[in-house]
């Protein structure tokens, strides 16, 4: 006899049963809660005007896939978590927000929240075929930076064919930068082996 009660996904992943596409739950917000990393009490601002990097639903490749963990709202905390990066690195304001424009939409492209092999190329593609989606939306020109940030991003540096290599050495700073956001956003999530 199986439980009625939904087990939580910070319960589903330690036991390794993540399911295709992933919601938090707040029992898994509360465990979030308590395992906050350390206040360190710095507070920071963005270098330019505020912008609502909030991908539309509908550039999504899977209905289910907005609402999940790698949806819109990851999408917007990943953008501005990379401003926030790239200024301390020295980015202009126009280079960091066309950076972020590209990470909004990172994962449009996922077909799951589990690996999903290809989810950057697809979603590089994606912004590449579509550049007035994020120019009507966020104001600003995803180029061949982001949409490389956005290639390279699910890709371990130790993967890259000899073309990846050649785009990230061209890019290095921005690819990292990208991956950097998307790494501190994954804190959020239920795992205890950061």
């Amino acid at each position: 006899m199986t439980s009625s009660t939904p087990r939580s996904l910070h319960e589903l992943a330690e036991a390794g049963q993540l399911p295709d596409h992933q919601v938090m739950d707040q029992p898994t917000l509360d465990w979030i809660a308590r395992n906050r990393p350390v206040d360190a009490g710095v507070g920071a601002t963005l270098p330019h005007r505020p912008v609502p990097l909030v991908p539309e639903a509908s550039w999504f490749a899977r209905t289910e896939t907005p609402a999940s963990i790698h949806g819109v709202l990851h999408g917007a905390r990943v953008a501005v978590l990379l401003q926030l990066l790239a200024a301390e690195q020295g980015f202009a304001p126009g280079r960091a927000l066309a950076l972020a424009a590209g990470a909004a939409c990172h994962d449009c492209r996922r077909h799951d929240d589990r690996t999903d092999p290809g989810h950057g190329q697809r979603a590089a593609r994606w912004l590449a075929e579509h550049p007035h989606l994020p120019q009507a939306a966020f104001g600003v020109t995803a180029g061949t930076e982001a949409f490389t940030a956005v290639a390279l991003h699910d890709l371990p540096h130790d993967a890259f064919t000899a073309e990846e290599a050649d785009a990230y050495r061209q890019h290095q700073v921005a690819v990292d930068l990208r991956k950097a956001a998307d790494a501190l956003d994954r804190y959020r999530l239920p795992l205890l082996r950061w």
